[in-house]
Formats: C-alpha cells, sequence, structure tokens
C-alpha cells in the first residue's frame, strides 16, 4: 500500500513538470545532527540524475547544511528543460536564522 502512495506521488510530479519546466522541493530540517553533512557548495552542483525510492523518481537529490540547518533539496527537469535556470533559482537561495532560532528560506532574483 505504501508503494502505491509512493508511486503515485511520482506520477504526479511527472504530470506536473511540463516541457521547459523545473520542479523544485526544498526541505529544512530541525533538530538534527549535521555532523558528516557537508556544507552547501558553492555554485551548488546537481550531480547525478538518479531514481529515488522516495516518491519523486528519477530526479537530482541534495543535501547540505547552512547556517546550521540541514537542507534537502530535489530537483526534477521536464523534457527539453535545461539546467540553468534552476541552478540560478537554486544558488540564490539565501538561509537565513531569526530571532526565534527558526530557518527562514528566501530565493532572491
Amino acid at each position: 500500500m505504501h508503494q502505491q502512495r509512493v508511486d503515485e506521488r511520482d506520477a504526479a510530479v511527472d504530470e506536473n513538470v511540463f516541457a521547459g519546466g523545473v520542479y523544485i522541493w526544498i526541505f529544512a530540517y530541525r533538530g538534527v545532527r549535521v555532523s558528516g553533512v557537508p556544507r552547501r557548495p558553492i555554485p551548488i552542483d546537481l550531480g547525478e540524475k538518479q531514481m529515488h525510492a522516495c516518491g519523486f523518481g528519477e530526479g537530482y537529490m541534495l543535501y547540505f547544511t547552512d547556517h546550521g540547518r540541514l537542507l534537502q533539496v530535489f530537483v526534477k527537469f521536464g523534457p527539453s528543460t535545461g539546467k540553468r535556470a534552476a541552478l540560478a533559482v537554486l544558488n540564490s537561495l539565501r538561509v537565513t536564522v531569526s530571532s526565534s532560532n527558526k530557518p527562514g528560506l528566501l530565493a532572491s532574483g
């Protein structure tokens, strides 16, 4: 049953990433150990496309720390989509820490 839900989520992502489009999912973890997780690379590189069993299907998964926060980023491209725009968005991402110590994510551009 769980696998069916994962497959449905992957199909939903595939249906919504149209030609020339990109899907970017970002999650900031709180209260987890970040030892052993690399710092955010400058500039961000997507690495190799892989199949991800977490329900996103084929795409690029990144894990890195920024301002002491663990970030997980998934990127999936639609047909005929270049990487340049997605990388520009990811490289413009700014992680901030508020006075309440909660992370904030900002994309500029």
